[in-house]
């Protein structure tokens, strides 16, 4: 049974127990000292967690795409995934959630209503969804080219990598029906020196690399990564050689 799953059915579990204490079924079973004890217990536990979550769940209502086919404007899923995310300067785990790439949106299943939450991107600093680290980049002065929002971190080093996914919604008309579609796109970015440059092909990541040129297209060369079939992972590699390299 998936672990989303298993929360809801464990906060279910609480609801059952809060709502034996009600007086309709107190009158019928308040005889046994050991059952009033866990109804006691049982509000505590539900109580601790909502004081210990409450502030996850201030965002604004999400409506969850409905596809007419297995598209949508998700990452990796459109089903619940849990993971964590520092929120609001407080780290939560085992959170049940989507990332919505194409709004750059976290949303995260309410624990006690249908709701589903959009949480607010601005107190989001960290999040992590079936190993992926996501992290808050920002544009400055020096920094133009990216644009403020959430980056999967795949590197991090000296040198560090990044990717910036999103979804493009797009239209098409077949026998006279509207059919959906979301084309995954995604933006590399090599951050060095406190300056990031954008990845478009093989020849601008090693450009970004000047000082160390010669040394990373020797080893690239050899390695049987390639980056037009693999593009994430020659980076990995890439960035992760460039760190071994000394001045």
């Amino acid at each position: 049974m998936p672990e989303s799953i298993m929360k809801r059915s464990r906060v279910a579990s609480i609801f059952f127990f809060v709502l034996l204490s009600s007086p309709a079924f107190s009158q019928s079973l308040a005889d046994t000292s050991f059952l009033a004890a866990s109804i006691a217990n049982a509000k505590n536990v539900y109580l601790g967690f909502i004081r210990g979550n409450a502030h996850l769940y201030n965002g604004t209502e999400h409506k969850i795409y409905q596809s007419v086919n297995e598209e949508h404007p998700y990452f990796i899923s459109n089903d619940w995934i849990e993971g964590s995310i520092v929120y609001d300067n407080e780290l939560n785990e085992n959170v049940a959630m989507m990332y919505d790439i194409r709004y750059d949106k976290v949303v995260i299943d309410h624990f006690s209503s249908r709701n589903k939450i959009e949480l607010v991107s601005k107190k989001v600093s960290t999040f992590n969804l079936q190993g992926h680290t996501f992290v808050v980049l920002k544009p400055d002065s020096a920094n133009t080219q990216i644009q403020e929002g959430f980056y999967d971190q795949l590197y991090k080093g000296n040198l560090s990598v990044y990717a910036r996914r999103t979804k493009q919604y797009e239209e098409r008309i077949e026998a006279n029906v509207l059919i959906p579609s979301f084309t995954e796109k995604n933006k590399y970015f090599l951050l060095k020196d406190g300056k990031y440059f954008p990845v478009n092909s093989k020849a601008t990541a090693l450009d970004a690399l000047s000082d160390k040129r010669k040394m990373l297209k020797q080893y690239v060369s050899k390695s049987r990564i390639r980056y037009k079939k693999e593009k994430e992972k020659w980076l990995v590699m890439l960035a992760g050689y460039y760190d071994t390299l000394k001045d």
